[in-house]
């Protein structure tokens, strides 16, 4: 018979290694997951641009919606891990069709942004905006609110990577 002393520690020891596992997967270096709707720095720098240059063109701001930021971060993870960069995903999916999977399923009109090689918010927005069809969606009157994601792969050919999803419904209390 196994002592009962041995079995408690084989469960915590087996518990404590499955917690810090589930730790380390969800905050390696500054990443945040695909489950997550919050962001980081540079993100809120994004949103802070993007949201200016609005106001100074007429338009009212755009607020994080935790669907559309649940699928901007796994886009900017998938092409950082798999080292590609495109509107389709790996698993063969376009930008409606991942947000609707993310929870964003409501009528209206939607658009992504993808950009690739910085790591900052500043350049990566000036590539948008000297882009016709990118700055058309940062200026689009219909959107009121957006998800960003930033990722950065190691290995892969750009290394930063941005998505930023754009849609008019305003879904579960978004984030500011």
């Amino acid at each position: 018979m196994v002592p009962v002393k041995t079995i408690t520690v084989s469960v915590r020891g087996i518990f404590i290694s499955l917690s810090l596992l589930l730790l380390i997967t969800a905050t390696v270096g500054n990443r945040i997951t695909a489950h997550s709707p919050a962001i980081d720095n540079e993100e809120r720098a994004m949103l802070k641009l993007i949201n200016n240059y609005r106001e100074q063109n007429g338009l009212g701001p755009l607020k994080i919606s935790p669907s559309l930021n649940r699928a901007a971060n796994w886009m900017s993870a998938d092409m950082a891990d798999k080292n590609y960069f495109r509107h389709i995903d790996s698993q063969g999916r376009n930008a409606a069709d991942r947000m609707t999977f993310y929870g964003y399923d409501y009528h209206g009109t939607r658009g992504e942004n993808l950009a690739a090689g910085f790591d900052d918010a500043a350049r990566t927005f000036n590539q948008w905006k000297n882009s016709p069809g990118h700055n058309a969606n940062m200026l689009n009157r219909t959107y009121n609110v957006i998800g960003i994601g930033r990722e950065y792969g190691p290995f892969s050919k750009y290394k930063w990577y941005w998505t930023t999803d754009f849609g008019s419904y305003v879904d579960d209390k978004p984030l500011h």
